[in-house]
């Protein structure tokens, strides 16, 4: 039987491939791999765009000089022209971000702004409720720059500090100082010295359209049933189900049909669903 290829003395075959992938911890990224393949497949750069990849890719990886170029393409076994197409990659990526989550971003600001606000807070503590009253008065009160020195924090997400302090923090207006509170075992004093709503600029739309993309790439397994194929899924997602040989599955715009072949339980094919005609 004709092997894949050779290792050493060890003639590899296909139906090694899986068992290897796992007992190496790959297969995650292995399958990672293959969906983005599926999904970018429909998507294509310019001639321009794919020099400036390329170009690009040389300069990260310092292989500007030719000698270290075909140095490297030896060392991983490569051709030019599959060099050229990890380069494009990125690109073929980034645009299939775009157009599958980029309409979407404005809802899920929405959802999202809350956690994205950053404010400047003030914060003092102690386990003395007499002093946390003391310093409190001392704060009201006091027309000097003592009354702006210490506890200072951030900008920080409005998320980050504890749910009490963030829930406080929500509904203050700026300068405004809170009686003292008890925290755990402490006695706090906060103001909110500064508000910074979140907004929907290019550089949020495109953190935000990493957001909605990677949760759907991080955590895939193959999940083999009993009967029939395992189908890969993002765990955060719940998104989970095996499937049988009458099953399809769309993930993310991509649709997921098991093999047939009883012998490959852990393979599955992926191909985009043809889109409706108008």
């Amino acid at each position: 039987m004709t092997g894949l290829f050779q290792i050493g003395d060890k003639l590899l075959q296909a139906q090694d491939m899986p068992s290897l992938l796992k007992r190496y911890q790959l297969m995650p990224q292995f399958l990672r791999g293959v969906i983005i393949d599926q999904a970018i497949a429909s998507f294509s750069c310019s001639d321009e765009e794919r020099k400036s990849a390329v170009e690009n890719f040389l300069v990260q990886h310092q292989l500007t000089a030719p000698d270290a170029r075909e140095a490297w393409l030896r060392s991983q076994n490569m051709t030019e022209e599959e060099l050229q197409e990890m380069a494009v990659r990125p690109l073929l990526i980034e645009k299939f971000k775009q157009e599958t989550w980029r309409p979407k971003v404005d809802n899920y600001f929405l959802t999202r702004k809350a956690s994205l606000d950053h404010v400047v807070y003030s914060l003092v503590r102690t386990k003395n409720p007499a002093l946390a009253n003391e310093l409190y008065f001392r704060i009201l009160f006091s027309e000097g720059p003592e009354s702006k020195s210490g506890g200072l924090l951030g900008p920080v997400p409005l998320s980050q500090p504890h749910p009490a302090i963030s829930k406080l923090l929500s509904v203050s207006q700026p300068n405004q100082l809170w009686t003292p509170r008890p925290l755990a075992e402490w006695m706090v004093i906060i103001r909110l010295e500064k508000f910074m709503p979140a907004q929907l600029d290019e550089s949020m739309r495109l953190h935000l359209i990493n957001e909605l993309f990677l949760p759907s790439l991080q955590y895939l397994d193959i999940l083999p049933p009993p009967e029939g194929v395992g189908i890969p899924k993002p765990h955060d997602l719940s998104f989970c189900f095996n499937a049988t040989a009458s099953t399809h599955k769309e993930f993310y715009g991509l649709m997921f049909a098991p093999q047939t072949n009883p012998a490959s339980p852990a393979v599955f094919m992926c191909r985009k669903p043809k889109r409706n005609s108008d």
